[in-house]
């Protein structure tokens, strides 16, 4: 029960914050046509992560757990981050532009002493040729 009610309000949130981001594809001069080049690397952004892949849209994931590719991506986005210790405890949805986003829900203690724990919301963007970096951190405020 708890699970779900937490996906609702997360999805909510995706929605809104997904709003204001800008999204990035690649669109060939004279046709509809999307023109997407793929190159091999650790982080394989076009898989089963996306099912139904809407370019531009976002797509909450069914299964909030970490994907192998949504984990590989965070942990290169993170790896040069100090002061403030992000773990990942869901990937709520994914986004498919020039690469992919993933929205993951965190766990952020900040490395200090007495530290307070809250939650955040962690966008990466990974693009085609498999580069991952954050593409913005929005913290979830509790309660009214």
């Amino acid at each position: 029960m708890f699970k779900k009610i937490l996906i609702m309000i997360l999805s909510g949130a995706i929605t809104i914050t997904a709003a204001g981001c800008s999204t990035k594809v690649n669109a060939m001069e004279n046709t509809n046509d999307l023109q997407i080049e793929t190159t091999s690397s650790d982080v394989d952004i076009f898989t089963e992560d996306i099912p139904d892949m809407v370019v531009g849209g976002w797509t909450a994931s069914e299964d909030i757990k970490m994907t192998d590719n949504a984990k590989n991506a965070f942990e290169k986005a993170v790896s040069g981050l100090t002061g403030v210790n992000y773990e990942p405890v869901a990937c709520l949805g994914t986004q498919v532009v020039a690469g992919i986003n993933y929205c993951i829900l965190c766990k952020a203690t900040p490395v200090t002493l007495h530290a307070t724990t809250y939650y955040t919301l962690v966008y990466v963007y990974v693009d085609l040729k498999g580069n991952a970096e954050i593409a913005s951190i929005k913290n979830i405020e509790l309660g009214i």
